[in-house]
């Protein structure tokens, strides 16, 4: 129930285990990657480390943690259920894109319950889920890890298709399959399998030498590979690998679409009266609709996961009073509520940036009164040339409206 505070000399050690995952106090509750952290306080200051709850950064970051955590975990919740049922509708769930998105769904909001959830449980109720027994402790620690891990390398997943499919149209039938999709997926989970499976093994749960009689959940203290080498590692996978190659993936796909929109300029009045290019145009259009989509997404996920990594980055665990105590503790219940905010956000993102998927939201909530109204004849598929290198070759022309489309690209 409390952090484990041990004097020596003239500087009281103030050990966090586990942060979030280990004490049921405010103070440790928002570390959730972080094993064995030490952080030093100097017994000269003359203020004592109970002083800091007197301060006006300690009170706003637990009122952040008791009233804006659980705002985030519901809304998340909610957001990435719907977003499983509409992505695995059937109009949907032929696309590579919403295979991602469907998964990302699931680990999002495994992510918002083992830890978000559990958490906001624990600040309340003192009750703490991985003291249970040795199997919890284990399990939703690997369970935690796993899935935010995943998360983030979805998104890259994802980010990295679109690329391939903008400044490399021809390739994109067969390389943005579903079923490459698929492949991808499954890589993906055995790496990181490989990656956090130390877990089951590595924590445990150990006597509590601050409470006699209870029990804590962590990893040995001496335990070199825990204690200094995986949190480098759990940094690079969740965040700075992620950030660097989003980032790179991003720019590339801003500036293939300024170099398409100037060549759409250019070529626009040639391409009046020429139908076939009014087709591939209006394709290209809904193509980068759905670009568009998921460039948001992955420039959310840079900016959500900036404090966290910043934060990770360049720690001020040494505080030398009470208020930088304070100030310490505010800045990181902020960091890591954005962190929640970045797994509980992308069905909000799909709304405002997806017309498809609104589409789908409508009718799964409206029923299909125009079900009849709405279906469409036999599809024929025809081929047109471009001189576009930015600009997929694939058209659908639907009857007589001729509306184009595309399996891969169903959110537009």
């Amino acid at each position: 129930m409390y952090s484990s505070i041990m004097a020596t000399n003239n500087t009281y050690h103030v050990t966090y285990p586990v942060g979030m995952w280990e004490t049921s106090t405010v103070d440790d509750m928002v570390e959730p990657f972080t094993y064995n952290r030490s952080v030093n306080y100097d017994s000269d200051q003359d203020q004592p480390l109970s002083k800091r709850s007197n301060y006006i950064e300690f009170k706003i970051g637990v009122g952040l943690i008791n009233y804006l955590l659980p705002v985030i975990i519901v809304f998340g919740l909610i957001g990435n259920v719907l977003s499983l049922v509409i992505m695995l509708r059937r109009r949907m769930r032929t696309s590579s894109v919403c295979h991602y998105l469907a998964i990302l769904a699931v680990t999002d909001s495994i992510v918002l319950v083992v830890s978000a959830l559990k958490t906001w449980i624990r600040t309340w109720s003192g009750f703490e889920l991985l003291h249970v027994s040795n199997f919890a402790c284990k399990f939703l620690k690997f369970l935690f890890f796993y899935s935010a891990h995943f998360s983030a390398w979805l998104v890259v997943a994802m980010t990295t298709e679109r690329v391939i499919a903008i400044w490399f149209p021809f390739k994109a039938t067969t390389v943005c399959s579903k079923k490459r999709a698929r492949i991808v997926t499954l890589c993906l989970a055995f790496l990181l399998l490989a990656v956090n499976c130390h877990v089951l093994i590595t924590t445990k749960l150990v006597p509590d030498s601050n409470r006699p009689g209870k029990s804590v959940c962590t990893s040995e203290k001496d335990d070199y590979f825990i204690c200094d080498i995986f949190p480098k590692i759990n940094l690079a996978v969740y965040s700075l690998i992620p950030f660097v190659l989003l980032l790179l993936f991003n720019c590339s796909i801003v500036v293939a679409l300024m170099c398409h929109r100037r060549f759409i300029e250019s070529q626009h009045q040639s391409m009046k009266g020429h139908t076939g290019s009014i087709h591939s145009a209006t394709y290209s259009a809904n193509s980068q609709k759905l670009t568009l989509m998921l460039l948001t997404v992955s420039f959310v996920w840079i900016i959500t996961t900036i404090p966290y990594t910043v934060y990770t980055l360049f720690p001020n665990h040494t505080v030398s009073d009470a208020r930088e105590q304070a100030v310490n503790f505010l800045i990181r219940v902020i960091c890591y509520l954005t962190m929640y905010v970045n797994h509980g956000i992308n069905f909000y993102i799909y709304i405002l940036t997806g017309k498809r998927f609104r589409r789908e939201l409508t009718r799964i909530f409206c029923g299909h009164k125009q079900r009849r109204r709405m279906s469409s004849p036999q599809v024929k598929r025809k081929v047109h040339k471009t001189n576009s290198p930015l600009l997929e070759n694939l058209i659908i022309e639907i009857g007589q409206n001729k509306k184009p489309t595309t399996d891969e690209t169903p959110i537009k």
